[in-house]
């Protein structure tokens, strides 16, 4: 029983590191290519909404266990989301309204 309480604490520190790792590296991306985002942790990875337009964000999922081959390639990813949405293509888009949003403006 106090093995399971020990893994189950070292998972959750994991998570909360990995959480951590994403959101610097997208705090660094979101303010080099000005956009505002939101983030929201499910269990096996990150809800990611990227703020398209005052009305509309779009939401992307960062699987934990490939965190580390997923961030290099976000900056390429909110790039062609936001010049694709310029365009007038639409896709998975949510609601932007609801979220706790991440100003570019005002990261460090």
């Amino acid at each position: 029983m106090r093995r399971q309480i020990l893994q189950s604490s070292k998972n959750k520190k994991v998570k909360l590191l990995k959480d951590q790792a994403v959101l610097a590296r997208l705090r660094q991306v979101a303010k080099e290519e000005a956009f505002d985002f939101a983030s929201q942790p499910a269990h096996h990875f990150l809800k990611l909404y990227i703020r398209l337009s005052s009305r509309d964000c779009a939401e992307l999922q960062i699987p934990y266990k490939n965190f580390e081959t997923v961030l290099p390639q976000l900056r390429g990813a909110v790039q062609s989301l936001r010049a694709l949405y310029a365009h007038g293509l639409r896709f998975r888009i949510s609601q932007a309204a609801g979220h706790d949003w991440t100003l570019h403006q005002e990261l460090p």
